[in-house]
């Protein structure tokens, strides 16, 4: 009994304060505690996996109250106030923290006490001065004192050069729609909302919604600008009118995803109307119709330009840096992460009405001939999905992406594979593109026929150099009342004339070419050159005759009108 009460007095004095306990490794999050090492390490693509567990086919709203499920479990939120154990400025030093210009920490030794002024720099939400240790700050700023003198933060004086260098709590979800009032733990301290970011553009921001503004040289828009370090300022986005007259903020495009993406994660964590909404547990939601308000009497929050959001998803991907902050939120405060950050894809998958989880199977036929010179222009329309990759051999063809048109460079075969996706899913298809020269004909040594009507003449054969085993070569005659050609290749001489005896090529895809003509001059034939001749004699000989009756008759007539004048004449002599 004496060595159990030693055992038990001995523990007692060693204070849990001074060790530090190894994460678990199902480790998710709790409130800070100095004694607990904090976990920096981003989450396994397994573990990920495994929390979300089997979404299965799950879209739209389903899906959402699936994630909601998931996300809302034991979450454990930070107070809105700086204090060194609870407050989200103080988290600031993990979860936001510039990682590349900060002085390396370690989990094993680091506290938010420890940490002196000037170890650590912030990413600031809507800042372009996040690469340089001379235009970005930490959060401690925020209490040092103005000295107008000054062009740059001096750290040592704790002297800044104006008031507004600052680092402020945006809530990118701004708490006037749907959670009004000072923030209380909830939706108003979610942390995967709450950002550090610019004072300057935080205030301009204030509760508009984000979205596009429709004119940037209008009078009415403003280039929003954010206070630097060094006392310079930047652009850092614009504040305008959205093409349908509402007014808007628009970051700049590399903050876009992030925003979205938060915005998306609010309208699923808080995205449920329980009938018992409040101020912690408020229900939010994202929308296209601009006739949609908030109510906050009802905890009921609305946030305009869904579409826009959608975009702005897939404009600016997850990088490394948002990835890390959602897994520094989740292993060390909230117990939760941010769906739409582990799987920008399903953004669409619950938000976008037209979303489809099928993709379509794109139909090629197995193999395409061509020649040098021939084009074709695939009927594919790769427009509706998100991403795609051709592969082939760029020095036998070339693609246009924009219509799928293929022109031949050079005589060989290549593999032309098509990997298309959409929403998640990705399918493939290939085919195989041989080029050939142009088809050429050997044994043709003449340009005209000349043969006489009501004969035939038997074309020669010829051979063609180049010709696909799909392709046929056909023959036609463009005046089949002169003359016309058989399967046989038998022209038939029909009357005089002069028409054109054409030899074209018929490709794989229908298309028809003409490789050639050969002048084809059909004439009479002896026996009727002769009844020709014999006729036009005739029908000369007639008109002698006809001629000369006529001038008989005329000498005649002309005589008789002669004679009848000298009688008359006489007649009056008398």
């Amino acid at each position: 009994m004496t060595k159990l009460f030693l055992t038990i007095f001995i523990t007692s004095l060693i204070s849990p304060l001074s060790i530090k306990q190894a994460p678990k490794a199902s480790f998710d999050g709790r409130a800070y505690d100095s004694s607990l090492m904090m976990d920096f390490t981003d989450s396994t693509t397994e573990e990920v996996d495994e929390y979300y567990g089997d979404i299965q086919d799950l879209t739209g709203d389903e899906l959402k109250y699936y994630l909601y499920d998931v996300i809302s479990k034991n979450n454990y939120f930070l107070s809105y106030g700086s204090g060194t154990s609870s407050g989200v400025s103080k988290y600031y030093q993990i979860t936001d923290r510039n990682w590349e210009l900060s002085n390396e920490i370690s989990p094993e030794t680091f506290t938010f006490a420890s940490e002196a002024d000037d170890d650590y720099y912030l990413r600031l939400l809507y800042s372009t001065g996040n690469d340089s240790k001379e235009t970005a700050y930490n959060n401690t700023v925020n209490g040092y004192s103005v000295n107008s003198s000054l062009d740059h933060i001096d750290y040592d004086a704790r002297e800044k050069p104006n008031g507004t260098i600052q680092v402020d709590r945006e809530h990118v979800w701004a708490k006037s729609h749907g959670f009004d009032g000072d923030p209380i733990k909830g939706a108003g301290t979610d942390l995967h909302h709450l950002i550090a970011a610019d004072h300057r553009t935080n205030n301009i921001h204030n509760n508009l919604y984000y979205g596009e503004v429709y004119d940037l040289n209008d009078p009415d828009t403003d280039e929003v600008e954010c206070y630097l370090a060094d006392g310079t300022t930047d652009l850092s986005g614009y504040k305008g009118y959205d093409i349908d007259g509402e007014m808007v903020f628009e970051p700049l495009d590399e903050y876009k995803g992030d925003i979205a993406r938060a915005i998306f994660y609010m309208a699923t964590r808080y995205g449920k109307n329980t009938g018992q909404n409040s101020k912690t547990e408020p229900y939010l939601v994202v929308t296209d119709d601009d006739t949609l308000e908030d109510d906050n009497s009802k905890y009921y929050g609305v946030h305009h330009n869904l579409s826009t959001l959608l975009e702005w998803n897939d404009l600016d991907p997850v990088d490394e840096y948002e990835y890390h902050r959602n897994n520094l939120i989740y292993k060390n405060v909230q117990r939760n992460r941010n769906p739409y950050v582990d799987h920008p894809e399903w953004v669409r998958r619950v938000f976008d009405e037209n979303y489809s989880l099928t993709v379509p199977d794109i139909e090629l036929d197995q193999n395409y001939n061509l020649h040098i010179g021939d084009v074709l222009q695939l009927d594919v329309n790769l427009s509706e999905f998100s991403d795609v990759k051709l592969t082939y051999d760029e020095e036998i063809i070339e693609i246009d992406k924009t219509n799928l048109t293929i022109t031949p460079l050079k005589t060989g075969v290549t593999d032309l594979t098509i990997e298309y996706s959409n929403n998640g899913s990705t399918k493939s298809v290939s085919t195989t593109i041989t080029v050939q020269d142009k088809v050429t004909i050997n044994g043709l040594d003449f340009t005209e026929i000349r043969m006489f009507a009501d004969e035939t003449y038997q074309f020669p054969s010829l051979s063609f150099l180049n010709l696909f085993p799909d392709e046929k070569i056909t023959y036609s005659i463009d005046d089949e009342d002169i003359a016309t050609i058989d399967d046989e290749l038998i022209i038939h001489g029909k009357k005089p004339g002069t028409c054109n005896l054409q030899i074209s090529l018929t490709k794989s895809d229908g298309q028809s070419e003409v490789l050639t003509t050969v002048k084809l001059t059909i004439e009479l034939n002896q026996r009727q050159k002769y009844l020709l001749i014999i006729i036009i004699a005739a029908v000369l000989l007639v008109l002698v005759i006809l001629a000369i009756i006529f001038i008989v008759h005329h000498v005649n007539k002309k005589g008789s009108k002669k004679a009848s004048s000298r009688a008359y004449n006489k007649r009056r002599k008398r």
